[in-house]
């Protein structure tokens, strides 16, 4: 017959074990979602270093780019009176001269992709919709480096008319303006991950 002094020690003994292994579950819970929390704080940390790089690169990308969109609308809306192909310089350049008497022009100057070559791996790891926009502006950005650019400075240095460059200029059109999309919605999405909008 076992003593109620003994069942009472065993109650006891069997409470504090419980308690024990409670308060150890608890603390297990607890650092778990500390680890979750920090893992989480880490990658949107991550991702908004990513993004700051990449806005920074796409956003070079767009100014420099935006001397030649604003030459290619003026050729779509037949303001351009005349045009030469410059190579004096270290990058060859375009000058134009508008119907209102202006002389302007641009580089032909390649888009930059360092920083979206570099940081692709990692970016696929955190931000699937990123990722796919970035493949299809590395993509795009390729064509225009090495097919477009090349392509419209051979046609301007063989001294097209003005009509020729026109139709020539309306046969890029989607592509200048695909382009032009494409990177302004990479550096949106950047811009809104860097200030956390989203």
């Amino acid at each position: 017959m076992v003593g109620v002094g003994s069942l009472y020690l065993t109650y006891q003994s069997t409470r504090s074990a419980k308690r024990a292994i409670d308060t150890s579950i608890e603390l297990y819970e607890k650092q778990k979602l500390d680890a979750e929390q920090a893992e989480e704080v880490s990658k949107i940390n991550q991702m908004q270093s990513l993004c700051f790089l990449i806005q920074n690169e796409v956003s070079g990308n767009i100014i420099q780019m935006s001397k030649l969109v604003e030459f290619c609308e003026f050729v779509w809306n037949k303001e351009i009176v005349t045009f030469d192909y410059n190579d004096l310089g270290s990058e060859p350049f375009v000058e134009y001269v508008i119907k209102n008497g202006n002389k302007i022009g641009f580089l032909f100057a390649r888009q930059s992709h360092h920083v979206i070559d570099k940081y692709l791996l990692e970016v696929s790891k955190i931000d699937s919709k990123l990722i796919a926009d970035l493949l299809k502006l590395r993509f795009t950005i390729e064509h225009y480096n090495n097919k477009f650019l090349i392509s419209l400075a051979n046609f301007i240095q063989a001294k097209p008319t003005v009509d020729e460059l026109n139709k020539y200029i309306n046969d890029s059109k989607y592509f200048i303006t695909e382009c032009q999309r494409q990177s302004m919605d990479v550096m949106k999405y950047c811009t809104d991950k860097v200030i956390g909008l989203s």
